[in-house]
């Protein structure tokens, strides 16, 4: 049973090959063409890029002043030569000058990050306004020296050092701002740093501020705390854009199942696997109509004995099915003949699958037409076709005196919607013997209604006994 399921389904892949051939060709060369177009976009052809700002460099700048003033005047609470280091105020009596350094340091991931010149001097301005929106009446400046020069790949900062008398200072402000006439803004004095670094992408400049207040006896220094800036250098880079996973795996993929899969039908339809025979067909028509009408099929031996009687081939297991049905018999699958058997009073109807070759698939045209063939023997198994095409020998004219007769199938022949009229021919077979052929000629029936009135007419030969006895004997 295992061996005949896995044939069975051998045959049902093998049909479905051979229904769908030309589509499962269509598929491979449709799905090789994508994978050979992907596949050459991906390999053929140079990948993409786009422009992007890449960064090349950062750096950090920091300026910061460092300031004392050493007590030149001493009293009693700062003696002569103390130095004061940082404070916020100064006495201008105490320490008048004001010393320090200023530093500047430098990092950046380029090599080497250049040198760099510092030159110090002391700014008098008249300003107004805040920070971000001064305005400046008139602005003047004292170098406090030679520039330093410095790289700035060593490990220390550069430093300047500088040294301002805080109360000339205040002195040349006021003198400055007379020079004028006085000016509506406020004095100011400070320190300034002015750096100028070499880089690789040219020349930067900062300025670094130590602001001063003079008032009185004393003097203020604000915003002495490290100044920092910072940074990156970027420039534009031409990157290429990387291949997605599904194009470059999927295209060869794709070409390579498309080629072979079309190898394969070619190959599967040479071996004649694409295509079934007659018989073949016949059998998955019948297992497939087996299946669908399993709960009227018993499997049985059908003994010689219960066909010694008339015997009607049916062409259809569907067809046997509803003999069965209305005969309220059972169908009995005789697997060693290969037939199924359905046994009534007067005649046993028997579907032989193997000799039906492709018939099982004809029988769906046949319905359509409306023909129906089958075959009548007598006990002694000689047989002769019946068809719809069997000329009249009769008609409803024809009387009983000559060789048929005429059967109306029906107490009421309008309960069909049809005409329908039963002919009972006698002859011979090639053999000699008797032999009655019935044909029935109807406008617009189906192949089922046409064997339920051949089972119709069965059940009524007894009405006509007398006759096809009659014909029988001439025939004799």
């Amino acid at each position: 049973m295992a061996d005949a399921g896995g044939s069975d389904r051998r045959l049902r892949l093998r049909a479905v090959l051979a229904r769908s051939f030309a589509i499962l060709v269509a598929v491979t060369l449709l799905t090789a063409g994508v994978g050979a177009a992907v596949t050459y976009d991906v390999y053929g052809t140079e990948p993409a890029t786009r422009l992007e700002s890449q960064t090349v460099s950062s750096w950090a700048a920091v300026g910061s002043f460092d300031h004392a003033a050493t007590v030149t005047n001493g009293t009693e609470a700062f003696p002569e030569g103390t130095v004061l280091a940082n404070r916020s105020l100064y006495f201008t009596r105490v320490s008048p000058e004001l010393t320090g350094v200023f530093e500047y340091d430098y990092d950046t991931t380029e090599t080497p990050p250049g040198n760099a010149t510092i030159a110090l001097s002391v700014e008098y301005r008249s300003v107004e306004g805040a920070t971000e929106n001064t305005t400046v009446y008139w602005r003047v400046t004292d170098s406090l020296g030679d520039p330093v020069r410095a790289a700035l790949n060593d490990p220390d900062p550069v430093a300047a050092p500088f040294a301002v008398n805080v109360t000339a200072a205040g002195e040349r402000l006021q003198q400055l701002d007379a020079e004028v006439g006085g000016s509506p803004g406020t004095l100011q004095v400070a320190v300034l740093a002015a750096v100028e670094q070499q880089t690789t992408t040219g020349v930067e400049r900062r300025t670094y501020r130590l602001p001063l207040s003079v008032s009185g006896g004393s003097y203020t220094v604000t915003n002495a705390a490290p100044a920092v800036a910072d940074g990156t250098v970027t420039e534009a880079v031409r990157v290429t854009l990387p291949r997605r996973p599904a194009a470059l795996y999927g295209g060869p993929v794709a070409l390579v199942a498309g080629l072979s899969g079309l190898v394969g039908l070619v190959i599967a339809r040479g071996r004649g696997l694409g295509s079934l025979t007659d018989a073949e067909r016949a059998r998955l028509d019948t297992n497939g109509e087996r299946a669908e009408f399993v709960d009227w099929i018993t499997v049985g031996r059908v003994p010689a004995t219960a066909l010694d009687g008339p015997i009607v081939e049916v062409k259809s297991l569907a067809g046997l099915v509803d003999l069965a049905i209305d005969a309220d018999r059972r169908v009995i699958e005789d697997t060693d003949d290969a037939r199924f058997v359905v046994c009534d009073d007067t005649l046993s109807y028997v579907y032989r699958p193997q000799a039906g070759g492709d018939e099982a698939l004809a029988s769906d045209s046949d319905e359509l037409d409306g023909s129906d063939t089958g075959v009548v023997t007598d006990g002694d198994g000689a047989d002769a076709e019946r068809t719809g095409d069997e000329p009249d020998s009769g008609g409803p004219d024809a009387d009983e005196g000559g060789n048929g007769a005429v059967v109306t199938t029906g107490d009421d022949p309008s309960e069909w919607s049809i005409r329908v009229v039963a002919t009972a021919v006698a002859t011979t077979d090639p053999l000699g013997r008797p032999l009655i052929i019935v044909s029935i000629d109807c406008d617009h029936i189906s192949i089922r209604m046409l064997l339920r009135l051949g089972r119709l007419i069965t059940r009524r030969i007894s009405e006509i006994e007398p006759i096809l006895h009659r014909i029988s004997s001439d025939c004799q």
